[in-house]
């Protein structure tokens, strides 16, 4: 056999080794000698590429790279030995070039982005962001840390309010240069998105990532919540002044003799709506006090509010309705004695005969609307309880 196996301590290869020919010596082996040198001075140029290496690359990229070095270069041992025992070289260079082909093909995989970002234009002239996975290899899997997935995340979050935000302004009653500024805003804040999706996920740089994500979200916050909060105050306000209007022209029309003689006949007791016109007032006035109520309990507006105004997502024409229902069941508990309170020696069943104090009941209803809600859940249980029997 002209072939022996020898450490090669000329290279910066950790185990490097290589195959010395003696004479005389076959083509075959020859031939499988530069396959396995070839295959060491790859790995060497590899173990120089990694030391000069993006330095934003993660440590545990650079180390499943130095684990693949080393499985290759503990394999290849391995076929030569097997060749020097067998006297098989062209068998053993068949194995080399083999696993060196697989080895690129890893290592390739390795330097394969896991984040495709691509920032498209849409029909209407939007910019639309998107953001592919590739498949990955185990490898991969672990170099995606915490950070970098808390970004994806974070990124498709921040997506999801600049879509939310500009379809709301795809309502009739939006005037077009309003629906044409939001169009700007969301186009201009999207190519950001892009840029720091690129930087973050494609490019490796989470934590530089995570930073300009924070920094776009505080730009397009102080753009845009001004914007959507007036706005939605405007749209409950109309909807409460709409409420307001009817609940007063109610109250108007069965109080006086003038206003029950349009009232028709078919409608009902006309003298029983009279009697209890003072409801029309409760609901006038918790109108007001649901109008108030958002831009007292909204004054510490958050980012990803900014695609749901109200936490509780009822639309302002539900939340109106559900806030006049919820003062008419308070105050008929009231009506009818069920409950009642006191306060600096204003009876709460003044409101049957008394308009001002109606008001003002029914604007506190719409201020605590939550606070009634449970409060009124909590009394309706109590109720419920006393028809249950205790078992002995």
């Amino acid at each position: 056999m002209a072939i022996m196996m020898q450490d090669d301590t000329s290279r910066t290869l950790e185990n490097a080794f290589e195959i010395v020919v003696s004479e005389p010596s076959t083509t075959d082996e020859k031939n499988y000698a530069a396959a396995v040198g070839k295959a060491m001075r790859l790995l060497a140029v590899d173990v120089s590429e990694d030391a000069i290496r993006d330095p934003a690359a993660s440590e545990q990229s650079t180390k499943d790279r130095r684990g693949l070095r080393l499985s290759l270069v503990a394999a290849l041992a391995s076929v030569a030995k097997q060749a020097i025992s067998s006297g098989d070289v062209r068998d053993a260079e068949h194995k080399t070039w083999l696993r060196l082909g697989r080895y690129a093909a890893a290592r390739d995989a390795l330097g394969a982005r896991m984040f495709e970002v691509d920032l498209d234009t849409a029909a209407d002239g939007q910019k639309r962001l998107k953001i592919a996975v590739a498949p990955a290899t185990n490898a991969q899997m672990r170099i995606v840390d915490q950070t970098m997935s808390a970004l994806y995340v974070a990124i498709g979050e921040t997506r999801s309010v600049f879509d939310t935000v500009l379809a709301s302004y795809d309502k009739r009653w939006v005037t077009s240069m309003s629906r044409a500024q939001a169009r700007l805003i969301h186009s201009e804040f999207t190519e950001k998105l892009a840029d720091v999706a690129q930087m973050g996920l494609s490019d490796g740089r989470p934590e530089l990532g995570i930073l300009a994500l924070q920094d776009l979200r505080e730009q397009y916050f102080r753009r845009v919540a001004p914007i959507v909060k007036n706005r939605y105050m405007k749209y409950l306000g109309v909807w409460c002044a709409a409420a307001f209007t009817a609940s007063m022209a109610l109250f108007l029309t069965f109080g006086t003799n003038a206003g029950r003689s349009y009232v028709p006949a078919s409608f009902a007791d006309v003298n029983f709506w009279a009697e209890r016109r003072s409801f029309f007032l409760l609901c006038a006035g918790s109108c007001v006090g649901a109008w108030a109520s958002f831009a007292i309990r909204n004054v510490d507006f958050a980012f990803v509010r900014l695609a749901t105004p109200e936490s509780d997502l009822v639309r302002p024409a539900l939340r109106v309705a559900f806030v006049m229902v919820l003062a008419c069941l308070a105050g008929v508990a009231l009506w009818t004695r069920f409950l009642s309170f006191s306060i600096n020696g204003v009876a709460s069943d003044l409101f049957r005969s008394n308009g001002s104090v109606a008001l003002l009941l029914g604007a506190f209803f719409g201020l605590a609307e939550r606070s009634l809600s449970t409060g009124m859940l909590d009394q309706a249980e109590g109720v419920a309880a006393r028809f249950v029997k205790k078992q002995p």
